[in-house]
């Protein structure tokens, strides 16, 4: 009896026995200390924490199957398109947001900040993926697990076994798509929970700079604007100056003057 146990253990994947050991080890002690009235947001934390170490292996596992096929390949090819569109819109609209002008004035900023916002970007859109595939995956497990339907099961079988995802209908395998959906939820909440990293990284600071940095040259053009002062000629003889001169600009990309810059839309009056 021992020996079938320890064979059917040897057989779990290594997420599986971290679902399992948080289960019966960390939930517990968790349990135990809420009804102490102790402290429990550390074990909580921990237990949290396990879940989420095991379901990134079972991600881990299915993109690197994934990409060693061609639809894998042209999956992650149509989700870097729409991450970097996805991307490229967030920086049109932070450029908006603080010149209140046509964000398509202002091409090399976009794409400098579309650079940076592809992180965030890719999180959500790889968020979105695994969700799917789980969700499917959760729900088509446990009824395949009881299904005798040849056709539909063959086809979808070859498919998991493709992916290197046993279902044998075992309980353990039935066990593991539940913990595997229920995490990806927590996941996909502390994933997008982290976003609030990155509105602390890309501040408006942080965009006036790159905006200033690559879209705005010294003023040579308007009599009525100081020689100078970093501008972006706009359409119907409008100028977007900076009040930034060119000593300011040094002192600003040096990192040694935190000046703010604002961004304000007047007449271009050109020299004759």
């Amino acid at each position: 009896m021992f020996e079938k146990i320890e064979r059917a253990v040897r057989e779990f994947s290594c997420s599986y026995k971290i679902y399992i050991g948080s289960t019966l080890i960390l939930l517990p002690v968790y349990l135990l200390f809420n009804k102490l009235g102790l402290n429990s947001s550390y074990i909580g934390l921990i237990l949290v924490l396990s879940f989420l170490v095991a379901f990134m292996l079972d991600v881990f596992r299915v993109l690197k199957m994934l990409w060693k096929t061609t639809i894998g390949k042209f999956i992650y090819s149509i989700v870097g398109y729409f991450a970097y569109t996805f991307s490229e819109s967030l920086a049109k609209i932070s450029i908006y947001s603080i010149t209140h002008e046509n964000p398509d004035l202002y091409s090399v900023s976009t794409k400098y900040l579309a650079g940076w916002f592809m992180i965030p970007s890719w999180i959500i859109k790889i968020n979105e993926i695994v969700i799917y595939l789980l969700f499917v995956s959760a729900i088509l497990l446990p009824i395949l697990s009881i299904m005798n339907e040849t056709f539909l099961k063959k086809y979808i079988t070859q498919f998991f076994a493709l992916m290197k995802i046993s279902f044998t209908g075992s309980l353990h395998n039935i066990a593991h798509s539940i913990y595997t959906f229920l995490t990806a939820g927590v996941f996909l909440y502390w994933s997008m929970t982290s976003l609030n990293l990155f509105e602390k990284i890309f501040n408006d600071s942080f965009i006036s700079n790159a905006i200033l940095k690559y879209s705005y040259y010294p003023n040579r053009t308007c009599s009525n604007i100081p020689n100078n002062e970093y501008i972006i000629l706009l359409p119907n003889n409008q100028v977007s100056r900076t009040h930034i001169s060119q000593l300011e600009y040094f002192l600003l990309n040096m990192g040694s003057r935190d000046k703010k810059i604002d961004f304000e839309t007047t007449e271009c009056k050109r020299s004759k």
